[in-house]
């Protein structure tokens, strides 16, 4: 089996037609193993060889992209749950996410992602953080739609320097500030309802 954080290279495969009745995600190709097929280790590839494909937020909540399909997501972190434990054994947190539209999305991690991630926020001195995570599933569970780590399947990275997560925090923070010129707009013009919730101003 291949390390969780190695690089190996491949040789001798076929690509063939995908059948999607057989498939949890929707990509038209898949990659096949013969006997002859080798595995090496290598050097680590680029940082820009992800392959995200972030879902849209109301694609995931309104239903449409049911719970066929594995998705990336990403998102600023607004809040985290205390970790749960069931059974002493498997453990849970949910994150709660938004975006640059500020819609919100919750993300629940079961098993070893909840302690890093944890600990992670909590060391960022309040700071903003940017969740992402690669292949999670969709669920509905009481007319709520979310996603969660599909376990061994799904990949998480918090603040990456990757090329999506910095264009994804440089929209949100100039959403944000005109969302704060909207506002001061309102008062200056002499506005008679003013909306008590705190702004948070990214940085």
């Amino acid at each position: 089996m291949c390390g969780n954080k190695s690089h190996h290279m491949v040789q001798h495969w076929n690509l063939s037609f995908l059948i999607q009745c057989q498939s949890n995600c929707d990509h038209n190709y898949k990659i096949s193993f013969f006997q002859l097929t080798t595995v090496e280790e290598c050097d680590q590839l680029p940082v820009t060889l992800i392959g995200w494909r972030f879902a849209n937020y109301d694609d995931i909540t309104n239903g449409k992209l049911g719970i066929k399909y594995l998705v990336d997501v990403i998102g600023q972190i607004v809040n985290v749950t205390n970790i749960q434990t069931f059974a002493n054994i498997v453990k849970k947190l949910t994150v709660l996410l938004r975006n640059s539209e500020n819609k919100r999305l919750s993300c629940t991690l079961f098993g070893s992602y909840d302690e890093t991630l944890n600990d992670y926020v909590k060391n960022q001195n309040n700071t903003n953080v940017i969740f992402v995570a690669q292949f999670c599933r969709t669920s509905h569970w009481k007319e709520v739609w979310s996603v969660s780590n599909a376990f061994n399947c799904s990949k998480v990275f918090l603040n990456s320097p990757h090329g999506e997560v910095v264009e994804f925090r440089a929209s949100f923070v100039l959403s944000t500030y005109c969302l704060l010129l909207m506002v001061l707009s309102f008062l200056f013009q002499g506005g008679d309802s003013v909306n008590h919730e705190p702004l948070l101003i990214s940085h």
